[in-house]
């Protein structure tokens, strides 16, 4: 099937000439982007302060790109173009995962709250700003119309279901597969679950039991990363594609979809709403309070590139802006400089982490 393709952009841009394919400049933009290499310093669900074996938001990202391009060369799509929305998709995300996310979404309350995927756009068309000819990345609008569809089960969860285009809906599903499987690793690597547990999920044990007879006598954890693969084998290999009233949409075989979902309400249990996650969450969000007052009350300590952004935008979506784009480690050195090094709240962020098995 040909398919077509947007790859206008909303400025000339004098490096197009450059590229025999646009995506190849969008994806060239994503990754010399300072949003793109700051995701390797912002969590993904574990602190990686004193793991390095954790996913960080950058290995995740390139875990969902890789997938992504899996799925569309599986549907005849276009996987330089499901790699870029790939890339692009999580820019947006703050520091410390999703509760730097949960803590500025209350703060700006008042001016539409905050939301991750929608930070994505803002980042990618505001602002990112190396070229001296337009604001933002400039990117192809296909790339941007993918990225402003992006969702999973966890996001916009008040928006319903956004389609989209078929690369758009594939990188969905794959940040969904890799996300899940990902988690599944790293939360057993922190003793957040066990072994035993994972073999009573039917996806997984449908995975492991993939894993060839003569193997199987082998100490589990030394064929987990096998049995993840696996189940991830599985799921990619059971997306399907509906046509329905002309449109095109993207989705899992019931079976898996039901088998995937349990997974989820798994971690979701066991991880996400852990104890040990909680505490360091709200720890975090504490933490990203005190920053935006301060900032609201002294607008001075602000860098000096964000205060002159307040004759577009207003002071607390400047503030948001910036707080956003702090890496874990930045966002933890800015507050000892302005709340000092015996601060309470610092002496409460203990890194999750456990034995690395």
């Amino acid at each position: 099937m040909v398919r077509q393709y947007d790859t206008s952009r909303q400025n000339i841009d004098p490096f197009a000439m450059r590229f025999n394919n646009p995506f190849l400049l969008d994806r060239h933009r994503v990754l010399h982007s300072t949003s793109f290499r700051r995701l390797g310093y912002k969590t993904q669900v574990f602190l990686p302060l004193e793991a390095d074996h954790f996913r960080t938001r950058l290995t995740h990202t390139l875990e969902v790109a890789h997938v992504a391009i899996l799925l569309a060369e599986r549907f005849d799509a276009n996987p330089l173009l499901a790699e870029v929305i790939g890339l692009a998709h999580d820019l947006g995300h703050g520091p410390f995962g999703h509760s730097s996310e949960t803590a500025l979404n209350k703060l700006m309350a008042d001016a539409g709250g905050f939301e991750h995927n929608d930070q994505s756009i803002r980042v990618v068309e505001f602002l990112e700003g190396p070229y001296p000819w337009f604001r933002g990345l400039n990117l192809t609008r296909s790339t941007l119309a993918g990225l402003e569809a992006h969702t999973t089960p966890y996001d916009r969860t008040d928006q319903g279901e956004i389609n989209g285009h078929l690369e758009g809906q594939l990188v969905n599903w794959a940040d969904r597969l890799a996300y899940n499987s990902a988690d599944l690793e790293d939360a057993l690597g922190a003793d957040f679950i066990t072994a035993e547990e994972l073999q009573s999920l039917p996806l997984y044990q449908r995975a492991w039991e993939m894993i060839p007879q003569e193997l199987r006598d082998r100490p589990i954890h030394a064929l987990r990363r096998v049995a993840l693969e696996n189940l991830q084998y599985i799921l990619i290999n059971h997306i399907e594609i509906q046509e329905a009233t002309g449109e095109t949409r993207i989705t899992l075989r019931d079976e898996e979809l039901n088998q995937l979902i349990e997974i989820e309400n798994f971690l979701l249990n066991k991880v996400y709403h852990s104890e040990r996650l909680t505490e360091t969450a709200t720890v975090v969000q504490e933490i990203i309070a005190r920053l935006f007052n301060r900032y609201c009350d002294d607008p001075e300590l602000l860098p000096k590139r964000y205060l002159s952004r307040q004759a577009e935008i207003s002071l607390d979506k400047t503030i948001c802006d910036y707080i956003s784009g702090m890496t874990d480690r930045f966002c933890l050195k800015t507050y000892r400089q302005l709340f000092g090094e015996q601060d309470e709240l610092l002496r409460s962020i203990q890194p999750v982490i456990g034995t690395g098995s």
